[in-house]
């Protein structure tokens, strides 16, 4: 399975993203998942916050692209 996850069995120039992380420990795995998804919250409260309205986001767009 985890040859599968990297791809080992394509060309390394063909292989995109890192998916994978070995870990020696459970307690590794564990301080590994809790660092990357401890604060989803965060992230939940700028998107509703910042991102919720449609036309806000619209008007956003449309101005990056008048002044590109």
């Amino acid at each position: 399975m985890y040859e599968d996850a990297i791809l080992s069995q394509h060309p390394f120039r063909d292989r995109q993203g890192n998916w994978v992380q070995k870990f020696q420990t459970n307690e590794d795995a564990f301080l590994f998942a809790t660092a990357q998804f401890s604060r989803y919250q965060e992230v939940e409260a700028f998107i509703k916050e910042n991102l919720s309205d449609p036309s806000t986001i619209n008007t956003l767009i449309e101005q990056k692209g008048e002044q590109a």
